[in-house]
């Protein structure tokens, strides 16, 4: 799991006052009265902000700009002059700025217990070689564990940027999808109402509003994402009551629902692919034209079940019965990856469709 932003900040502050404080805790006789710990408290203070700096600078600018570019000699040299760099600072702090402090009339000779290390030898820079050795295991330490989170930190980021262009990709798809199901849902709808129309039916102004109520919910709804059941259940009501306004009278459509529909999520428009498919396969002026919707509800698990008789002169392709089925496969297996399955069966008389949903809870 990859930590927030704001839990960062905290952990770094945590970490590096353990590393910088710990050690004092495990020294013998610790006294901040004692001057002699003082001088070894600021000794090793200097040299720990030293580190610090170190570990943010291999962070931000040497691995990334480097080693994660493949320049490996470059990022050793780079290494090499840090750690030069380091110790000469260090040593100027300490020898030029807090030695001479030390010396000061006023202030107290150390308590040879806190020396921590022997007399330092003459020399042109008198870099003590305790103190050199155990900031070298320091800097070793702090790039080790630097180099190791930056490259963590960069397969992260490659691996974010490959799921958001996945991400992207299938929302720009269902996007495509949707805008293909509109159209086609569409075209037969305006047929229906033209139909109404040539007739002078009554019923072409109730059959324009019920239009328009179902593409204010195609429109808006499927980019708000889930809907409630009942919402969707409302939608397919409104589709079949506008679809019998031109039945014949040998056609019936019976739709039940069973279950709570109040209490689940789901997306919108999965249904009324395959009720347009009964509608305008399954309906015949002569012979008789049941169909039979059925959907249930569980607390996680839709089940929907349609039903529509194939007549013989209006017998279509039923494996590749329109786009919008075609589509609405497409949407199941980006939203429902693993949770749904989907049967379609012909038995050369009765087209039936079986779709099952498990919901997420």
């Amino acid at each position: 799991m990859r930590l927030t932003g704001r839990f960062i900040l905290p952990l770094h502050i945590i970490g590096w006052t353990s590393f910088m404080f710990l050690p004092f805790f495990f020294f013998p006789g610790g006294n901040l009265q004692d001057p002699g710990f003082i001088h070894m408290i600021v000794t090793k203070l200097i040299s720990d902000i030293l580190v610090i700096g170190v570990f943010y600078i291999n962070l931000h600018r040497l691995t990334p700009d480097l080693l994660l570019k493949g320049q490996v000699k470059s990022f050793i040299l780079a290494l090499a002059g840090l750690f030069v760099a380091a110790e000469l600072l260090n040593a100027i702090l300490f020898f030029g700025i807090i030695e001479p402090l030390l010396k000061l009339p006023h202030f107290p000779k150390p308590n040879p217990t806190f020396q921590d290390r022997p007399p330092r030898p003459r020399g042109l820079f008198r870099i003590p070689v305790p103190g050199a050795f155990g900031m070298s295991i320091s800097f070793t330490f702090v790039i080790l564990l630097s180099t190791l989170i930056a490259l963590i930190q960069e397969r992260t980021r490659i691996r974010e940027a490959q799921q958001l262009a996945v991400i992207e990709k299938v929302k720009a798809e269902l996007t495509m999808l949707k805008l293909q199901i509109s159209p086609h849902f569409l075209f037969n709808t305006l047929n229906n109402i033209s139909w109404l129309a040539r007739k002078r039916s009554d019923k072409t102004e109730e059959a324009v509003i019920q239009l328009s109520q179902l593409l204010r919910y195609i429109i808006y709804q499927p980019e708000n994402g889930p809907v409630m059941l009942s919402q969707e259940i409302d939608h397919l009501q409104h589709y079949i009551s506008l679809q019998k306004m031109r039945l014949p009278a040998n056609a019936s459509v019976e739709f039940t629902c069973r279950g709570d529909v109040h209490v689940q999520m789901i997306e919108p428009l999965l249904f009324i692919p395959f009720i347009e498919n009964a509608f305008k396969h399954g309906i015949h002026n002569q012979a008789e034209s049941p169909i039979r919707i059925l959907l249930t509800a569980e607390q996680n698990r839709v089940q929907f079940r349609c039903v529509n008789q194939v007549n013989s002169l209006n017998e279509p392709d039923l494996q590749n019965a329109g786009i919008g089925i075609q589509n609405t496969k497409r949407r199941l297996a980006l939203h429902y990856p693993d949770c749904h399955t989907l049967t379609i069966d012909d038995t050369g008389n009765t087209y039936t469709i079986q779709l099952d949903l498990q919901l997420k809870s």
